[in-house]
């Protein structure tokens, strides 16, 4: 191995540009670098190209690409969800979540418990795994949103998110996943309807750094 070079494992947490991401960003960034959201024919561009990648990304997760919004990251997706929820269940006071997400939930969760709110953070066992029955059972009529992640980004332990997914949907209770560890290492697709809310990265498609995309289905659980 040549001095100075290195065997780089990290990719969970960012990969390398892939040459042909580059070359498809490399116009916008040079010459169709109008604003997408001003309403004159230089933005035109920028915007048709946003659109065909909200199109793209909804094909992939097999949703509308109405269903799919841009952030900055997952910390904005996740907060933004989180903050949403509570908006819409007013008389909710009650999140779950687990002990073990990201810090862009887990944070948020503890600044809600100092604020009032009642948050449940659910244990795992020594295997890394969550208990659903336990899950399940501190649902209650309060509870506004149930947030655990889908794959944990220290011990790589995979929740079932279909199975919280169906429960929440039965309670209906909004349920949201930090989804950022798993695309790109298993098929995601938008099968788990109405109940659901997951930010999926850049990370692991080789892609641009510091973007983000959020599933949010467009009919979510009416308001019990």
């Amino acid at each position: 191995m040549a001095e100075g070079e290195i065997i780089y494992l990290d990719n969970n947490a960012t990969t390398q540009l892939d040459p042909a991401v580059i070359e498809e960003m490399l116009p916008f960034l040079t010459r169709h670098y109008g604003n997408p959201s001003s309403g004159y024919s230089f933005a035109a561009t920028a915007r048709k190209a946003i659109d065909l990648a909200r199109e793209r990304l909804a094909a992939l997760l097999g949703c509308e690409p109405v269903e799919i919004v841009f952030s900055s990251g997952g910390t904005e997706s996740n907060n933004a969800v989180i903050n949403s929820a509570l908006q819409l269940e007013a008389g909710g006071k009650h999140v779950i979540t687990s002990a073990v997400e990201h810090s862009a939930v887990l944070r948020p969760c503890q600044d809600l418990a100092k604020r009032g709110y009642d948050v449940t953070f659910l244990g795992v066992d020594g295997h890394g795994n969550l208990d659903v029955a336990e899950l399940e059972a501190a649902i209650r009529p309060g509870t506004a949103l149930v947030s655990i992640m889908w794959a944990n980004n220290e011990t790589g332990v995979v929740f079932p998110i279909e199975k919280i997914a169906e429960i929440c949907r039965e309670k209906r209770v909004l349920f949201h996943t930090d989804a950022v560890k798993r695309p790109g290492k298993s098929r995601c697709v938008c099968a788990i309807r109405r109940s659901i809310f997951f930010p999926f990265p850049r990370i692991n498609f080789t892609a641009q750094r510091r973007w983000r995309a959020l599933y949010q289905p467009a009919n979510p659980l009416p308001v019990r």
